[in-house]
């Protein structure tokens, strides 16, 4: 039987969807190793004040031209020097800021739009996120201090071992 994770909402509380399991063991035994109770999250769409130079989203067809190339590099340029990035990788990180420069971003402007976010004033403290990955470097530099292990779960590999869970099969560290 190949393993599978499951996420589900449901209206029981806990114990009773336990009560619940509890009343279909046999069954329930045969196919659950593991439960894991998740409190619910509210989630609430933000929205920017008003500001005449954050232009609403609209379908359209990407450019190709030269122009539009010059224009999503200035627009960069420009993007760049207000957010005073501290970070000196940052300019490689073209899925935030395409300028269409960088390698695997041929097409600029084509990125998630976040830069005036930041500029806006909103940073994301105090968001909690949820990852589900089973990759996750928990040990990385940036990635430690802000990670808590206290709501950590592995569903798919109890018994991986390390902070890649590579299990040995690629290096752990980058160095």
């Amino acid at each position: 039987m190949q393993n599978h994770t499951h996420y589900f909402k449901t209206d029981l509380t806990p114990d009773e969807l336990l009560e619940l399991i509890g009343e279909n063991e046999s069954c329930a035994s045969k196919y659950l190793k593991h439960i894991a109770f998740y409190e619910g999250l509210e989630i609430e769409k933000k929205f920017l004040p008003y500001d005449p130079d954050l232009r609403p989203t609209r379908d359209t067809e990407l450019q190709t031209d030269k122009a539009y190339f010059r224009a999503a590099k200035l627009r960069a340029r420009r993007l760049r020097k207000a957010l005073k990035l501290n970070d000196p990788v940052a300019d490689d990180a073209w899925e935030f800021l395409n300028d269409g420069s960088k390698y695997g971003s041929s097409t600029a402007g084509l990125d998630v739009n976040v830069a005036p976010v930041h500029i806006a004033g909103y940073s994301g403290s105090g968001v909690k996120l949820i990852i589900i990955d089973d990759a996750l470097d928990s040990e990385h530099d940036e990635i430690k201090p802000n990670m808590d292990l206290n709501l950590t779960d592995d569903v798919v590999n109890t018994t991986r071992r390390g902070p890649r869970g590579t299990d040995g099969r690629i290096s752990e560290t980058d160095k």
